[in-house]
């Protein structure tokens, strides 16, 4: 899977809602079931689950993956 985030104006190496998005997408299309998991660009992979409910929504979503603390800081 490859974004790339407004803002950002680039590609980015992994992008949680983006995946949770496609995955739904690929589910909805039938090109792929629930759970799906992606490989980002960072070589990290991320996992969504969610379950389809009546009129083509989806609920109980999860996202997982590998997550790190990059920068700590303090507000006064």
């Amino acid at each position: 899977m490859r974004t790339y985030e407004r803002g950002v104006e680039d590609e980015t190496l992994a992008c949680g809602t983006g995946a949770v998005a496609a995955a739904c997408a690929l589910a909805e299309w039938g090109l792929a079931k629930l759970p799906i998991a992606f490989w980002t660009r960072s070589g990290r992979k991320l996992e969504i689950r969610a379950r389809k409910v009546s009129e083509g929504l989806y609920d109980d979503v999860w996202l997982g993956g590998e997550a790190r603390l990059v920068v700590r800081g303090v507000i006064n």
